[in-house]
């Protein structure tokens, strides 16, 4: 039963790897077209990407608005997770409202904020892409600055200030070394989250905060062209060294 479920196991990791390794394979080709041919070796798409104008350009835009959103989600992210964490009032409401952006699918949000910043005149811009992206990333960095709490007993502090420690010193000394590995996973999750994100930004941006998901979707729909394979090759190498260093950061906390 044991070798069956792991042969199961095996399985399904190689069925959902193999894709990933045929774009990587594809990307090193010099065919203009989506084909596996036996073509030489060639560098020419990541050539390509690197001095293109509009991929350049679009790869600035996602950073800058990943690290935005980010920053945004961390400041109103750690001092919410810490609030719920020493107080028991509207614990499992607060938490279904903060996983919500997690549980609506992404075309219902994109959809709603669409209408509603029309609505307010509030058009198309940087900082409306940015506040969208800090909302969905929002979740990551609750859950994970919590969980950073899970063995960390609140009687600590009570012997903080029984000691004659202020605020600031508690945070400092005590909270923010136990949270830490939260707060650089639960970035790391908010920052690929904006930097992968494509339908919120189908709805929300416009031809100047055009981002890589953005730019990939054009690429496939009106100018079809193999750069496309070397941006994904980028884009999972970035997930696979952010899965690495989470994983990494998950490993010392327990450790």
């Amino acid at each position: 039963m044991y070798n069956f479920s792991r042969l199961i196991s095996i399985s399904v990791f190689f069925f959902l790897i193999i894709p990933i390794l045929v774009i990587v394979y594809a990307s090193f080709s010099s065919d203009a077209y989506f084909l596996l041919s036996d073509s030489n070796f060639s560098l020419r798409w990541y050539e390509e990407m690197i001095t293109n104008d509009k991929w350049i350009f679009s790869f600035i835009n996602s950073i800058k608005i990943g690290l935005y959103s980010t920053i945004i989600s961390l400041i109103i992210g750690i001092p919410a997770a810490i609030w719920l964490k020493f107080t028991n009032k509207f614990y499992n409401f607060t938490i279904a409202v903060v996983i919500s952006p997690m549980i609506i699918p992404p075309i219902i949000s994109a959809v709603s904020w669409f209408i509603f910043y029309s609505n307010i005149e509030f058009y198309n811009n940087f900082v409306l892409l940015v506040i969208s992206h800090a909302i969905i990333g929002l979740p990551f960095v609750i859950l994970s600055v919590l969980t950073s709490f899970n063995n960390f007993d609140k009687k600590t502090v009570l012997a903080a200030f029984i000691c004659g420690a202020n605020l600031r010193q508690i945070f400092i000394k005590i909270i923010l070394p136990v949270i830490l590995p939260g707060i650089f996973v639960g970035s790391i999750l908010c920052f690929m989250s904006s930097f992968d994100e494509l339908i919120i930004a189908l709805f929300l941006s416009d031809f100047s905060t055009r981002t890589i998901p953005l730019e990939m979707w054009s690429g496939l729909r009106e100018n079809i062209s193999p750069v496309v394979l070397a941006v994904t090759t980028i884009l999972v190498l970035i997930s696979f060294i952010s899965m690495l260093l989470t994983y990494l950061l998950q490993k010392n906390k327990y450790r």
